[in-house]
């Protein structure tokens, strides 16, 4: 007997706000009618669509203090031991931010999945745009960190999940070799492969 799964996670490389609503209407929602029109064959899986945009212009610092309790957290950086009390470092790797920092309009979050050893960390910026599931925002939270460490070619973590990753790798190779011109159905109106 066949299984499939009871829920999907879309991970979909980051857009502006109007491409988004574009990607929704072309993309999220052709998805969605295809496994209600075949739900007597598939049964009913729920969906969970998330916009990732590793380029945020955001910055994320810690404020360092000589009271901190650092166990547990290793610093690189040259210097740390002569840092002094109220000055700024890197946010640990993990780091969520889903609070403070968000839109009030949209679920979204940030996490800082990656160390940096030098300059500033940026954290990855996502936007669950399509919650059908209802998955619980800690459980997502830890999906999304752990798939990070996931990549095959890197024994650490990257700053997107390792599915996007490996699509975005995939999408290079074929836009480098494909030797064709692509099936017209996979163009948009406003962008060009």
């Amino acid at each position: 007997m066949e299984k499939y799964p009871a829920r999907i996670v879309i991970y979909r490389e980051g857009l502006n706000i109007a491409q988004r609503r574009m990607v929704v209407e072309r993309e999220l929602r052709p998805i969605y009618s295809m496994l209600a029109e075949n739900s007597d064959k598939w049964g009913d899986i729920k969906i969970t669509f998330i916009f990732v945009n590793k380029m945020s212009d955001t910055k994320i610092f810690k404020e360092y203090t000589a009271s901190d309790d650092t166990e547990g957290i290793e610093i690189l950086g040259p210097g740390i031991n002569d840092m002094q009390p109220d000055s700024m470092t890197n946010v640990p790797p993990g780091s969520l931010i889903y609070r403070t920092l968000v839109s009030s309009r949209e679920w979204d979050f940030y996490i800082n999945s990656s160390h940096s050893e030098q300059g500033t960390c940026t954290p990855t910026h996502y936007v669950v745009a399509f919650d059908n599931a209802f998955l619980e925002p800690a459980i997502l939270y830890k999906l999304t960190y752990n798939l990070t460490y996931l990549y095959f070619n890197n024994p650490r973590c990257i700053r997107m999940p390792a599915p996007l990753r490996n699509c975005v790798n995939m999408t290079n190779f074929v836009a480098k070799y494909l030797d064709s011109d692509p099936n017209k159905m996979l163009l948009y109106n406003n962008f060009s492969l």
